[in-house]
């Protein structure tokens, strides 16, 4: 029962993230929404069903398609948590991986670009859960490295353990970016379609588990403190980034470099706040829940 409350408190906190963003863009970005097809974009948003269509994908703050994703990932998750529990790594890595190669070669070889919006139904269709599953396991897999006793022991070494995975991390991105730069075009390519996104998916994990591996402390710590509250405000960065640039994209007399430094402030601005009065208190409500159970 604790498991099944974790994730349905998980997705009350999606929910309200969700819904605010929402209710801003509608008020103050695309008022026409409330005139045309309001009920079928609210009904599919509030139920996290719009990336399933090409006309409601992005249609309300194009940032929220992949909470959508994210959602349906969090109900996947909870149905076979079972198995996740007591499955080998390798296991769930080859199921996952087939999973995502063989949706993605499906919508490579069946689903067409249109006349009017190119290789967007392409991409609405790749990146169905499905097509997204080497994706999140790049996820699980790191957190359950990380919480392990071999990854803790692992964790604790320096010196040879970060360059080994600096090196590794370095490799993967160069040949990684060394395939995009001779097959840009990427749609057109059923190959790139179907694995790459896999290999930039090891890239940046390996990346991610490079930085995991660091421990500052001191005055390094003290300099990295702005880059560490980006990383905390994150979330928030990315759900408000579009409406601010949406906004001040109808300033047409703005010149670029100074548009630039505006969404740059207030999106900034927007995240801080969202962060320290709406996301920190409901996570703050959450582990006090987690905790008197």
């Amino acid at each position: 029962m604790q498991q099944k409350s974790y994730y349905f408190d998980t997705i009350d906190i999606l929910r309200g993230f969700d819904y605010l963003t929402m209710l801003v863009f509608i008020a103050f970005i695309s008022p026409h929404l409330l005139f045309q097809h309001l009920l079928v974009n609210l009904g599919s948003h509030l139920l996290f069903l719009h990336n399933l269509v090409p006309q409601l994908h992005g249609a309300i703050n194009g940032s929220n398609w992949s909470l959508a994703t994210e959602m349906q990932f969090y109900v996947l998750m909870l149905l076979i948590a079972p198995w996740l529990r007591v499955g080998r790594w390798w296991g769930i890595a080859l199921v996952f991986l087939l999973t995502a190669w063989l949706w993605r070669a499906g919508v490579s070889a069946w689903v067409q670009p249109s006349e009017s919006s190119g290789f967007f139904p392409v991409f609405v269709a790749a990146t169905q859960l499905p097509g997204m599953l080497d994706e999140f396991l790049a996820g699980l897999l790191l957190a359950r490295l990380v919480r392990s006793d071999y990854g803790k022991t692992m964790l604790q070494k320096k010196g040879m353990t970060q360059i080994t995975i600096a090196i590794l991390a370095g490799i993967f991105l160069y040949f990684t970016f060394r395939i995009y730069a001779s097959y840009g075009s990427y749609w057109d390519y059923p190959l790139m379609v179907t694995f790459w996104r896999s290999l930039l998916t090891v890239s940046f994990a390996l990346v991610l588990l490079f930085f995991i591996t660091l421990r500052f402390t001191g005055k390094i710590k003290a300099m990295l403190a702005p880059v560490s509250y980006l990383g905390t405000i994150s979330y928030g960065l990315y759900l408000w980034h579009l409406p601010v640039l949406l906004s001040i994209k109808n300033l047409e007399w703005i010149k670029p470099e100074v548009a630039l430094m505006w969404c740059l402030v207030i999106t900034c601005i927007l995240a801080s706040a969202f962060w320290h009065f709406f996301e920190k208190p409901f996570m703050d409500r959450f582990n006090s829940k987690a905790n008197i159970k």
